[in-house]
């Protein structure tokens, strides 16, 4: 085919119009297969193949930001904690016991029915949506430039509604300390251990160590990229956070050193940098007579940027933490390693 009939099936409304509808029934099949599968690890990579689909689906709705941010975290780093899951309930032989037949049909018409009577629902209000809705968007443009930067993701993230996104920080803090908090600490425990990897360690593969050790530096600089270029194109904290974490958890995947211990004090520090950077902006902010997190226009740009880069570490540790799990608790007197 030649590079212009390729075009011209590009720019088609009907290929455009197929392709949308093969990839809606692609996810609705996706997603009814990862709920109802019988073998956990087939409805594991059901689950990241869904994700992996969503993200396509988020770029042909035109979001690249949220795109990249759910191949990231919704297929990788979740897929990941879904497998460590998988590998920890098999090391200490937990086992569903076998469904009857009855019982396997009433858990599909338990699962089933409700997203069938949800999913009409939402057509329903989907079909009866205005199709030209003035939205936001406008007063986004209009206000842009007093930000400073030209991505209006970020603009909207870090200045128009950056109480919201200092809530998500928080949140992801909290669920870490929540995670650490499952395990007890005795009086004489002066700090937490980092659990075994719920998975044994496999061997060392000659050619897996060689691809991952150059692939490595590369994605860390992807993740860079990531946090540097989201002032202006797609990208951002949370983008290249997930794509940090993914590097910590290939590196463990494949049985290499990844990351110092997320107990680790420097850690800690690195989890909390990120709230503690935004709660200090906002009240510099109020310090100087203005609203909370109501950046000045003369240097919105830079104080943006170089929140960024503080979030995106800190995001990255506490992802980290969240892959390596729970703190192992303390050993017992008496009891074998």
């Amino acid at each position: 085919m030649s590079t212009l009939a390729m075009s011209t099936l590009a720019m088609s409304p009907l290929a455009t119009t197929a392709f949308d509808g093969m990839l809606a029934v692609l996810i609705a099949w996706t997603a009814w297969q990862s709920v109802t599968s019988r073998e956990v690890f087939r409805a594991v990579m059901l689950f990241v193949v869904f994700g992996l689909l969503l993200a396509l689906a988020w770029l042909r709705l035109g979001a690249p930001d949220v795109a990249l941010a759910e191949a990231a975290v919704g297929a990788g780093l979740t897929g990941v904690l879904f497998l460590e899951s998988l590998g920890h309930l098999r090391r200490n032989k937990t086992v569903e016991p076998p469904e009857t037949v009855a019982q396997s049909r009433l858990r599909r018409w338990a699962v089933g029915l409700p997203v069938v009577v949800a999913g009409g629902l939402l057509a329903m209000v989907a079909l009866r949506l205005e199709p030209r809705v003035p939205g936001i968007a406008g007063l986004v443009v209009r206000h842009q430039g007093e930000t400073g930067v030209s991505n209006p993701v970020t603009a909207v993230l870090l200045d128009f509604r950056s109480t919201d996104t200092l809530l998500e920080v928080v949140v992801l803090l909290l669920a870490v300390i929540a995670t650490y908090g499952l395990v007890p600490h005795g009086p004489a425990h002066h700090g937490p251990r980092v659990r075994p990897p719920a998975t044994p360690r496999p061997p060392r593969q000659p050619v897996l160590v060689w691809f991952v050790r150059r692939l490595a530096p590369l994605a860390l600089l992807v993740g860079v990229y990531l946090w540097w270029v989201g002032s202006s194109a797609p990208g951002g904290a949370f983008q290249a956070a997930a794509v940090v974490a993914a590097v910590f958890a290939l590196l463990r995947v494949s049985g290499m050193e990844a990351a110092p211990p997320p107990n680790a004090r420097p850690m800690r520090l690195l989890m909390v940098a990120g709230s503690v950077a935004f709660v200090s902006q906002g009240l510099a902010m109020l310090a100087a007579g203005r609203v909370f997190l109501d950046l000045p226009e003369t240097v919105a740009y830079g104080l943006i940027v170089s929140l960024e880069g503080v979030l995106a570490a800190s995001l990255a540790a506490c992802l980290i933490a969240l892959v390596a799990g729970a703190p192992r608790p303390p050993r017992q007197s008496g009891e074998r390693p």
